[in-house]
């Protein structure tokens, strides 16, 4: 039900994130989708548990409320509430965009607290909308939802994209789609671009990031709209396709607390997966890139079926550094 992430630099503790499911319904049955819909909600008394338990710096942590769909909730607004009440940094809700096509709903959210937002948006085709999230005409609720979100003034409103064999060449035209919703004065408005992360359909809509990064180094290089840095266990590595270099606003500040297994750069699937402890896979070359302590590798599943051969570790300064001191 709940999940404390810490995101680091090497050693250093650069933020901290605080995961609250708060319900495991969905209206969305989005092809990619690794969570377990039961149906089962938390109550509000087992979130303000939750919540009042965590003993990490609270000043200093992001709490997420997550599913699930949260909106569908009945304890969403008192537990975004008791999160302000308690201290913690910011309050953020992860959600389709089509949950705020309520208007009043949106409003809602922001008095209760919530001042981000990570909004599903996978496609700005219509069809293929609805066939990545299983719906029928769900499309003019995501982009009335979206429009709602950024009428209000939240800190930070960001699309989630998650990339596949599908969608991953659209991204340059979503980002601008997405620019033209965005009223002047709103919100910031961000673009995430997530890596699609295993679940029982990642065979049939996988994509290599090889394939993805052009796609995603064109829409940062004509700039419609801001990417949001590949952070965290579902973003591709910024060495592969030169984002890096191209793009070095999207290298993360920092990565997940998760274990990565260094493999031998000369490995691959055919000799065994890797060992079950890790959920993550970089090479061992990855140790020398200037990159290292900020980048998350590959997912255990996608390095099981490409292996590491895409990687391309980072010499020298960081691009980023280098483009600020140009």
């Amino acid at each position: 039900m709940d999940e404390e992430l810490t995101f680091r630099n090497g050693a250093t503790v650069v933020s901290r994130n605080f995961q609250l499911s708060l319900s495991l319904r969905c209206g969305h049955r989005c092809l990619f989708c690794p969570v377990d819909l039961t149906g089962k909600d938390a109550s509000a008394q087992d979130a303000a548990r939750a919540l009042r338990g965590y003993d990490g710096p609270r000043g200093e942590t992001e709490l997420i409320l997550t599913g699930g769909e949260p909106a569908l909730a009945p304890s969403f607004f008192e537990t975004a509430r008791l999160g302000r009440t308690l201290g913690f940094r910011s309050v953020t809700m992860l959600s389709s965009a089509a949950s705020f096509a309520d208007a009043g709903f949106a409003r809602a959210a922001h008095e209760a607290g919530v001042r981000r937002l990570f909004l599903s948006l996978h496609s700005h085709r219509p069809a293929l909308h609805d066939q990545l999230t299983g719906t029928r005409r769900r499309f003019p609720l995501s982009v009335r939802g979206l429009k709602n979100a950024l009428a209000l003034p939240f800190d930070q409103v960001t699309c989630n994209m998650v990339l596949t064999r599908l969608n991953c060449a659209d991204v340059p035209a979503h980002a601008a789609f997405l620019a033209g919703l965005r009223p002047r004065g709103s919100a910031p408005l961000a673009l995430s671009l997530s890596a699609l992360e295993e679940n029982p359909r990642w065979h049939e809509l996988r994509v290599a990031h090889a394939h993805a990064a052009p796609h995603a180094r064109r829409a940062a290089e004509e700039g419609a709209l801001p990417l949001a840095k590949f952070m965290g266990n579902w973003a591709m590595p910024v060495c592969i396709g030169g984002l890096a270099a191209a793009a070095p606003e999207l290298i993360p500040d920092a990565r997940w607390d998760t274990p990565a297994w260094y493999a031998p750069e000369n490995w691959a699937p055919v000799a065994g997966p890797a060992p079950s402890k890790y959920t993550r896979v970089k090479s061992r070359a990855c140790r020398v890139c200037v990159l290292d302590g900020v980048c998350a590798g590959l997912s255990r599943a996608y390095a099981g079926y490409y292996g590491i051969g895409e990687l391309a570790p980072v010499a020298g300064r960081p691009p980023a550094v280098a483009r600020r001191k140009a």
